[in-house]
């Protein structure tokens, strides 16, 4: 009795050629989908085992690496960025990832957003030294505002303006808990400086900013000094930037009146009086992280 209303279904197929012929483009098209994500699941299989064979690892140990480092092999768009995304959508111990100087650029960047979108392990990735550009930067960014959980985000070198950085301050704006923002050696000048200072006040969580060589001049210095005293931000690079005597003093007292415990100003395009009128405050020097 139970297969009664299916015989009937069956039957009325049969008896309908419109609904035998939509049955059988669904059963189609499903069948293609299958086919497709087999296919696509052969082809990261591929591409994994080959990245293994290159790092000298099995491929068993990409996948359940809690940290994996691939800094330096110069990796590159195509195999290997399908196998480093494959590799973040699929692992679930996967926590600290680790891809400085290679040659990715905005294509894996949009694939490993992707894997970004649905992987909420992640909480530290760096992409230092990869041309990703501002179109790999903005892919990244809207990952991101989907996914907040990534505590550490190293983006320096990576050929950068004003528009990725402000894609970024969106996703700040939107809650990402980030507690490190490494940008260094970009070219976000002003504007970006200013995008990333007025999200400042509504990330809780970012404690450490690294913004020097960005050819922030004066008036991205006023704005970052201005929004110090309301953020949590303890760690503060920004040398290497014209910032002139106005907007690394607007930044000194800025960082006086909030958190800031280290304040590096080195190469800020400070005068004799400047550098004289700074000596009250604390002034770090450092090297640079890119």
């Amino acid at each position: 009795r139970k297969s009664m209303p299916m015989r009937a279904s069956i039957h009325n197929l049969r008896r309908s050629p419109v609904l035998l012929a939509a049955f059988s483009a669904a059963s189609a098209i499903i069948g293609v989908a299958l086919i497709r994500r087999a296919r696509r699941r052969h082809r990261e299989q591929c591409a994994i085992d080959a990245l293994a064979c290159r790092v000298q690892v099995k491929p068993s140990a990409l996948l359940e690496a809690h940290a994996l480092d691939l800094t330096g092999f110069q990796l590159e768009d195509g195999s290997d960025g399908l196998a480093i995304s494959a590799i973040v959508r699929e692992s679930s111990a996967l926590t600290e990832l680790y891809l400085w100087n290679n040659r990715f650029t905005r294509v894996t960047a949009g694939t490993l957003a992707n894997s970004l979108r649905r992987n909420k392990c992640v909480r530290r990735l760096w992409l230092s030294r990869n041309p990703l550009a501002d179109p790999g930067v903005q892919r990244l960014a809207s990952a991101l505002m989907a996914n907040r959980d990534l505590r550490d985000l190293r983006l320096a070198r990576c050929d950068m303006t004003c528009v990725g950085a402000t894609s970024l301050a969106l996703a700040l704006k939107a809650g990402l808990r980030l507690m490190e923002l490494h940008l260094s050696a970009n070219k976000i000048a002003a504007a970006g400086a200013i995008a990333i200072a007025q999200a400042l006040p509504q990330c809780a969580t970012l404690e450490f900013l690294a913004l020097n060589s960005n050819s922030i001049d004066e008036e991205g210095a006023l704005a970052i000094g201005e929004v110090l005293p309301m953020a949590t931000v303890v760690e503060l690079w920004l040398g290497a930037n014209p910032l002139g005597d106005k907007g690394a003093t607007a930044v000194a007292e800025g960082a006086l009146g909030g958190p800031v415990e280290r304040l590096s100003l080195v190469d800020a395009g400070l005068s004799e009086d400047g550098i004289a009128a700074l000596q009250q405050h604390h002034v770090w020097s450092m090297a640079s992280d890119a």
